[in-house]
């Protein structure tokens, strides 16, 4: 085994071995921009036709006809959400709670890679989370009988092939193959023993869904290029399961012996509840890209992404019913437009080194009337910088950071409709959201 193998092999395993840590945050409501290192630089400006690296095997298939060679990428992106929430709970007089913290950092690491075929045939693989949220309030907070945790994790795996019809024309695309699991934890009000404590319900499910991406690059010349890429929803079915706990205080209570007995039907151990085959859809999107290189040193590049937000209707919660599924809460989101411009400097100088920086606008499908304490995100304005050095013509380092400038937000949320008689309201939840999102990553690129 050459050395070059070895250490694409190294690069690629690291970024598939960092998965088995990943837990991912909510950037856009529970979109994860993060991916390749280079295209967080320029604040995701341009992923869809810069076509220079293999991170274009994600952002778009096509554009792998324009890597001379093969390479592999990995990025390390680290999020870190400032989500705290200040506020009251209707039916918890007298507690106003400051600054709780809703989200903890996570990283979510991504890897790409470009197999040459031929000149105009490549194949590409890409592995990444698109979409993720980690929501975990502390025990005690006002809204934990909305929610407590609400956790998505999403990976998607998409092998892909590139071809070039003409020197300015290629087409690319492949199967996306998608998991997913969801979890969303609250406490319960009982309506009996409900002055000793209260219920934790946990209800949890995964699914593996499928879905495709096609997309398509148009070179006007050498140094202009349109890029356009198509990335369909993906349906999931997930069969939801639940378990209910009595907290201590209740479990010790003269109402522990009846609640327990109660609640052991629902607690039986892999029972599954045919209402709770949860239909979860991932939304679709629409990729538009240009990049012009002005000069030898200077590279400009613009995106503008739209997003299908409106398939996305439920979440599932637990209720006491013992005998049914889960309740859902549900959302009505809309549609939202992403965009983003940026720009490479590579001086003349020093061309082993390129440095980079764009700024965007990311819409949020959630909306004042809308926002509850599971999706508690805001729209946002981004920032991006961050820096490429060739060590040699096989190897590089990449290094980028990005600040989202949330405005407050505010919450108005009744929670769930109740279907169980047996479990007081979860209250009337009223506060704001102070919100913003720091993300860096490190990414290793090798050429051969």
């Amino acid at each position: 085994m050459s050395q070059a193998t070895k250490l694409a092999l190294t690069v690629t395993l690291a970024g598939l071995a960092s998965f088995s840590a990943v837990k991912p945050a909510a950037a856009g409501s529970f979109e994860l921009w993060e991916g390749s290192t280079d295209q967080m630089a320029n604040a995701y400006a341009g992923q869809a036709s810069k076509a220079y690296d293999a991170g274009t095997a994600w952002a778009n298939p096509a554009g792998m006809v324009n890597i001379p060679g093969s390479e592999f990428d990995t990025a390390f992106n680290w999020i870190d959400p400032q989500f705290y929430f200040s506020g009251t709970n209707s039916d918890l007089p007298g507690e106003t709670q400051s600054h709780v913290k809703a989200i903890n950092p996570a990283l979510a690491p991504a890897t790409f890679s470009v197999i040459s075929l031929s000149p105009d045939l490549k194949f590409g693989f890409a592995l990444k989370s698109p979409f993720g949220a980690r929501i975990d309030y502390p025990t005690d907070w006002v809204g934990r009988y909305q929610s407590l945790i609400s956790s998505l994790t999403d990976i998607a795996m998409e092998p892909s092939l590139a071809y070039a019809i003409t020197p300015q024309i290629s087409i690319g695309g492949g199967p996306v193959i998608d998991y997913l699991s969801v979890r969303q934890t609250q406490d319960i009000l009982p309506a009996i023993g409900y002055e000793f404590g209260d219920i934790y319900g946990d209800a949890r499910g995964h699914s593996t869904g499928f879905g495709y991406n096609f997309a398509g690059l148009y070179q006007f010349d050498q140094d202009t290029r349109f890029g356009i890429s198509y990335r369909s929803r993906i349906e999931h079915r997930i069969d939801m399961k639940q378990s209910l706990t009595l907290l201590p205080a209740l479990a010790d209570s003269p109402y522990g012996p009846f609640l327990k007995e109660l609640l052991a039907g629902g607690n039986t151990p892999g029972r599954g509840y045919q209402e709770g085959l949860e239909k979860f859809n991932l939304p679709d999107n629409l990729d538009a890209s240009l990049y012009r290189q002005l000069t030898p040193e200077w590279a400009v590049m613009a995106e503008a992404i739209w997003t299908h937000w409106q398939l996305f209707q439920n979440i599932s919660v637990a209720t006491i019913e013992t005998g049914s599924a889960p309740t859902t809460s549900v959302f009505r989101f809309h549609n939202t437009i992403f965009g983003s411009v940026g720009a490479n400097y590579r001086p003349l100088s020093m061309p082993q080194l390129m440095l980079q920086g764009g700024a965007g606008y990311d819409e949020d499908p959630v909306t004042d009337g809308t926002r509850t304490a599971q999706i508690p995100t805001q729209s946002r304005v981004l920032i991006g910088l961050g820096a490429s050095y060739d060590i040699s013509k096989h190897f590089s380092v990449q290094a980028a950071y990005t600040h989202y400038f949330c405005a407050a937000s505010t919450i108005d949320s009744t929670g769930t409709t109740l279907a169980s008689p047996l479990q007081l309201p979860e209250g009337r939840l009223l506060g704001t959201y102070s919100n913003s999102i720091d993300s860096a990553s490190l990414g290793l690129k090798l050429r051969f």
